[in-house]
């Protein structure tokens, strides 16, 4: 019995493999199809052939070493129909019966399901552990870059009310801006920082519902942490006034900027001047590498 239910499945796997181009969900042709169909036609009868050999021999073995399990519905005559639906992942491909063993497992196909459920169950909250891990270590991450970007604009502009003696030999980057003054560094700085704390926020509002609804699930309406009174204060911000990201003012010919000490005379800058990648200028930020780890101690999987 073993030997012929070992050669079922050898044509479970291939019949499985002939009807894949199905499944795809991608239009297969006239073609296609009718080979397909041929195909399958042409393994019917090596299965059916199969199938006759089990239903006897799985006949006698139960006669002989379970007569009383004879007449179960997992027992009854397996027909092609059936074993063409049957998944390979199905419980019939399970040899427990094979063992002789009287454990609760082996004798009852109810046992087996629910040792299977037992085991999806402890999988999910497995999953749902890591997506708690996950969301915590995102919005986290979210409200640590907003912080920083925060200070750093803040600290820019404190910055520009210092006279220039007291910020001199401190650089506001360490980027290479070309022979220009501080002043102007930290124009063009400031201007990328919020810009990108803009982006920033627009994203964080983006998940806003979508981290709401999912927390919610996750923790039980629990919105003890400080992503939702960032969230809050970001759209009061959007509500009160038109965020609007100024570019630094260039100098253009014809206009006078001398007395405005923000924007020096073109002299004090190479007359060549350089090009510079709005990517290099974010290293201003200067992160700490050693960043904390977000993850909630809490969820931590035992």
């Amino acid at each position: 019995m073993w030997h012929a239910k070992s050669k079922l499945y050898v044509h479970a796997v291939e019949l499985h493999a002939e009807r894949q181009p199905l499944h795809r969900g991608t239009p297969i042709g006239t073609t296609l199809s009718t080979k397909i169909l041929a195909a399958l036609e042409r393994r019917k009868r090596p299965i059916q052939n199969a199938l006759n050999k089990f239903n006897t021999y799985r006949l006698d073995y139960l006669k002989k070493f379970a007569p009383n399990q004879v007449s179960l519905p997992e027992n009854q005559p397996l027909t092609y129909q059936i074993f063409a639906n049957l998944s390979l992942h199905h419980a019939f491909w399970q040899d427990v019966y094979l063992y002789h063993s009287r454990a609760p497992w082996a004798l009852s196909n109810d046992v087996r399901k629910g040792i299977q459920a037992v085991l999806t169950i402890e999988r999910t909250n497995e999953e749902v552990l890591l997506i708690k891990q996950e969301l915590t270590s995102a919005i986290s991450w979210a409200v640590d870059l907003h912080q920083q970007l925060s200070n750093r604009v803040d600290c820019i502009e404190q910055q520009a009310y210092e006279p220039d003696d007291e910020t001199e030999g401190n650089s506001i980057t360490s980027v290479d801006l070309g022979d220009c003054e501080e002043s102007v560094k930290r124009l063009l700085v400031q201007y990328v920082l919020r810009d990108h704390l803009s982006k920033h926020k627009k994203l964080i509002l983006d998940w806003a519902l979508d981290v709401a609804e999912l927390w919610s699930k996750l923790h039980e309406g629990d919105q003890t942490h400080e992503w939702f009174n960032l969230v809050e204060l970001i759209a009061d911000q959007q509500l009160e006034v038109d965020v609007t990201v100024a570019a630094p003012n260039i100098v253009r010919d014809g206009e006078d900027n001398q007395d405005n000490p923000d924007y020096p005379d073109d002299s004090a800058a190479d007359g060549a001047g350089e090009e510079v990648e709005a990517a290099q200028l974010m290293g201003v930020l200067n992160f700490d590498d050693d960043a904390p780890d977000y993850t909630d101690n809490n969820d931590t999987m035992e």
